[in-house]
């Protein structure tokens, strides 16, 4: 099972890999982070766009449309909070800790693979441990935690023919 931070993911690869995040082919990366083991599914969280203004408004909705038709792959919505301008994502981690607690608890997955950088994940992952699951974590150069890297079973950094 794997499960994507989007807001990390974008990041990393308009940032540290310098691509174009509306061109990246999902198939190869779920690929490639999937190995040769059988994949369940894929989790994705974000926000919904709300800046109709801003220039990647209906690059970014028709991303989100064609990532909610993919067969074994659900988004999950955080909200955005603040002054326009200003405003920060709140709640995708959270989905994402509990998603990845949750799924362990019910035995639906052997592995987990965590696309994210963020320390805060640390003890999550101590607890997905705690119930016999492997944790890898893939993430990018210069957007990794130490913290997180010590904590997994494994970890990869997410170079471009990820995503190629």
């Amino acid at each position: 099972m794997i499960f994507i931070d989007g807001s990390n993911f974008f990041w990393g690869v308009t940032d540290t890999l310098g691509l174009d995040f509306y061109s990246i082919n999902f198939d190869t990366f779920l690929k490639k982070i999937s190995k040769q083991r059988q994949f369940i599914r894929a989790y994705y969280y974000t926000v919904r766009p709300t800046d109709k203004n801003h220039k990647s408004y209906k690059q970014q909705l028709s991303l989100i449309d064609s990532l909610e038709r993919r067969p074994y792959f659900k988004l999950r919505f955080g909200r955005l909070s603040g002054p326009p301008g200003k405003q920060r994502e709140k709640g995708a981690d959270i989905y994402l800790a509990l998603d990845i607690i949750l799924l362990a608890q019910n035995d639906a997955y052997d592995v987990a693979a965590l696309v994210s950088g963020d320390g805060d994940f640390a003890e999550v992952i101590n607890n997905v441990q705690a119930l016999g699951k492997t944790v890898e974590n893939y993430a990018f150069r210069g957007k990794k935690s130490d913290h997180l890297l010590r904590t997994c079973d494994l970890f990869e950094y997410i170079e471009k023919d990820y995503l190629s």
